[in-house]
């Protein structure tokens, strides 16, 4: 209890009490449906108290990684082929009574490259529901640069003053649809919030240029960037091609930066590439292996499905080690919960959640190779071996294509 956060202890020689007493509590689960840790939103309006709140990181909670309602928000990010994105837990379980089951939320904290991830593994469409006072258009501003830098299309959704998605679907859930349905793209949203906020127009240029030009940086499609590049021209009463020499030299300096930032990491370097090993992705293999355990009896070609995607995830000395990997209490307490759960679960619900599993594991396989790998390569780049280079870029361009995979485990054919 204390681990987990559920209790706290008091000063000496009082007893421990609850932290989530007079709250709300709503589960925090990891993408398969597990809980994880809570969420407690108080039921009393004095001042002082925080509004929300949440359990502590621990070894299977990581706010970076966890995005609340992801579990139940997949199916329907597939039906409808984009995430929408909320804060609070009050927004989303409103949104999903009214229609939207593809609504997730952030807690605690911004959104990560793992969230990006999580969203971009099933759709690269994404519409931002924040609120729209000054912390939310921060939050548009800090969550949108890794989702575009990703190549996700990122639109945001025109909230009311002073309301959140909970007001106005309380209100009427029929203009919550119509704000959804009228989400522009972020580029343009920017544009019209700083317009609005800005009366002297040198110093709305200038913002422009600081919050909105490195966003047109991070779009990889050059169509698209000149789309944005004119549309931003035509705001401003600037030239097309003023805008584009512009975001043109802020891509090299961010260029430069990232050079700068990462020399010490080439001198520290090491000779021999070492594997680097989360937490998280250690938590996930036990909870694989003890999958392909249980599915043996039962469902063998689903365990056997699961081994094929594995052994093209992981190389060879990395399979080995999973193979040999110590049976713990935590794998028996895996096998345990997975023995009762597939006595309740479907298989549609089954293959769809062991795929989630996979694609995630894949990811966390990449991140932590690329990782190691980026090192290596500003190592070799500042020797100036040439064989080294080419040989790291294509472990790298493997490894963004694994980040890049979504895994499907179907009844009939690999895939």
């Amino acid at each position: 209890m204390l681990r987990a956060g559920l209790i706290k202890v008091a000063d000496q020689g009082k007893e421990s009490y609850d932290v989530f007493r007079d709250r709300i509590m709503f589960p925090i689960m990891d993408p398969s449906g597990r809980v994880v840790a809570f969420s407690g939103r108080t039921l009393k309006s004095e001042t002082g108290i925080p509004k929300y709140v949440n359990s502590p990181e621990t070894e299977l909670y990581q706010k970076s990684e966890i995005l609340y309602g992801y579990d139940k928000a997949k199916h329907g990010i597939r039906q409808y082929d984009f995430s929408l994105v909320v804060e609070g837990q009050f927004d989303l379980v409103l949104a999903h009574q009214a229609g939207y089951t593809n609504t997730v939320a952030v807690s605690g904290t911004a959104l990560t490259t793992h969230h990006t991830m999580l969203l971009l593994r099933i759709s690269k469409n994404v519409v931002l529901a924040l609120d729209a006072d000054r912390a939310g258009i921060s939050a548009v501003k800090r969550s949108s640069l890794p989702m575009i830098e990703h190549g996700m299309d990122v639109k945001v959704a025109h909230m009311p003053e002073g309301m959140d998605p909970a007001d106005i679907i309380k209100k009427d859930p029929h203009d919550f649809k119509q704000i959804i349905g009228s989400a522009v793209h972020v580029v343009e949203f920017l544009l019209r919030n700083l317009k609005t906020h800005t009366t002297d127009e040198r110093t709305y240029k200038l913002r422009v240029r600081e919050e909105i030009l490195p966003l047109l940086v991070a779009i990889e499609n050059r169509i698209d960037r000149e789309h944005f590049e004119g549309i931003i021209a035509e705001h401003i009463g600037s030239t097309k091609e003023g805008v584009h020499y512009e975001v043109e030299r802020l891509g090299e300096l961010k260029t430069r930066t990232a050079e700068t930032k990462h020399a010490p990491e080439i001198k520290a370097a090491k000779p021999a590439l070492e594997q680097k090993i989360s937490n998280r992705r250690l938590a996930l293999e036990s909870h694989i292996r003890a999958l392909v355990h249980v599915l043996t009896s039962d469902y063998t070609w689903i365990g056997e499905r699961i081994t094929e995607h594995l052994k093209n995830i992981l190389d060879s000395e990395e399979w080995r080690v999973f193979q040999n990997a110590e049976e713990n209490a935590a794998y028996q307490g895996e096998v345990f919960a997975l023995e009762e759960q597939l006595e309740q679960v479907k298989e549609r619900q089954l293959l769809e959640d062991i795929s989630d599993t996979l694609t995630q594991y894949a990811h966390l396989v990449a991140k932590d190779r690329l990782g190691v790998l980026r090192s290596y390569l500003l190592q070799a780049e500042a020797e100036q071996n040439a064989a080294k280079v080419e040989e790291l870029l294509v472990g790298e361009k493997t490894a963004q294509q694994l980040l890049q995979r979504t895994i499907v485990i179907q009844k009939e054919g690999k895939t």
